[in-house]
């Protein structure tokens, strides 16, 4: 009984495979595609594809095997193939999102044969056709390194200008003046960066905009280089209150609040003279209990310590950093102070 019982559980067990979701053979053909050109077989992986977008039962599949048949003729270098495809897709395939990426991939192979202008051309199309598509962030930014070859800064800063006006109209807008703000700051124009950084808060501020917090930070960098440390301490202020908060994982962004508060430790304690702010703005940095970023809470709230002859509670600090994190990059500079006469004397 007990091996015809053992049959009879097989059996059942086949059965139940058996009645499992069919992989259909158009995802076998793509699985195939994939297959191949792990190998680097890209002519045979670009056929595969080709079997699959024959296969597809709807227009959406058959976009995609199409898609993925033009980039794999790319990677085979046969460009006029893969552009003709693209070409098509640009003007048939069924979503925009597939619309768009067939244009950014028209201006990569113009890019691969050397005809920039022509590359330009495609990712300003991008840019102007879909001006809420994700990938138009990196066309402007291979457009801007094009544009900069030929004619500089200014030509660089004469196209951000010129794509400004419809850019505000989309969510596209947040990734011109990102643009706008660093060209400003880096050629010392302050004040203009900061125009531009507060029209990104207003219109694009997190979680709306691409620049999420790095436009904080740089208005903090230019406030600082201004000379307005509190205006800079009360931005780092904001991204350390803007983190949103889990029930089930914690604080989502812990990276960036950490970063905000151990800059506003290091303004208190380097150039505003309150080394108890920088104390305990560096101390919050240790109860997040971030490891990448805690032992750096550690080390800065020792050295402000130290700075305040009170160098006991300083070794301690130090010592629970070399303790707790073991591949801290403060370690080995801890461990000597640890072990020398500021430590270990009387």
């Amino acid at each position: 009984m007990r091996g015809a019982r053992s049959i009879a559980a097989l059996a059942l067990a086949g059965a139940a495979l058996s009645c499992g979701p069919r992989v259909s053979d158009y995802r076998k053909a793509v699985e195939e595609a994939w297959s191949f050109e792990r190998k680097g077989q890209f002519e045979e992986a670009a056929a595969a594809a080709a079997k699959a977008a024959g296969l597809a039962e709807d227009a959406r599949d058959r976009d995609e095997a199409l898609f993925l048949k033009a980039r794999l003729l790319v990677e085979a270098e046969r460009y006029d193939e893969a552009r003709a495809i693209f070409v098509e897709l640009r003007k048939s395939a069924v979503e925009e999102s597939m619309r768009g990426r067939a244009i950014y991939e028209l201006g990569l192979i113009a890019l691969a044969e050397g005809n920039k202008a022509e590359a330009k051309s495609y990712f300003l199309a991008l840019i102007a056709e879909y001006p809420d598509h994700g990938l138009c962030s990196v066309a402007l930014k291979k457009t801007m390194v094009i544009v900069k070859e030929t004619g500089g800064e200014p030509a660089v800063r004469s196209l951000l200008s010129g794509l400004l006006g419809d850019a505000l109209k989309s969510s596209f807008g947040d990734d011109v003046l990102w643009e706008l703000a660093k060209l400003d700051r880096k050629a010392g124009r302050l004040a203009k960066a900061e125009s531009w950084l507060l029209m990104i808060h207003k219109a694009y501020p997190y979680p709306k905009g691409g620049a999420a917090f790095e436009y904080l930070f740089l208005l903090a960098e230019v406030k600082e280089e201004q000379g307005k440390l509190e205006e800079a301490v009360g931005w780092l202020q904001t991204v350390a209150d803007t983190t949103e908060t889990s029930y089930l994982i914690g604080d989502y962004n812990d990276d960036a609040k950490a970063q905000a508060l151990l800059k506003m430790g290091k303004l208190y304690f380097q150039k505003m003279n309150s080394p108890d702010k920088a104390y305990e703005t560096f101390m919050k940095v240790v109860k997040l209990d971030w490891a990448t970023r805690s032992d750096d809470g550690l080390w800065w709230a020792a050295q402000v310590r130290f700075a305040q002859n009170r160098g006991k509670e300083g070794c301690e600090l130090l010592s629970k950093l070399v303790e707790k994190y073991e591949m801290s990059n403060f370690k080995r500079k801890s461990v000597k102070i640890i072990q020398g006469s500021q430590c270990t004397g009387p």
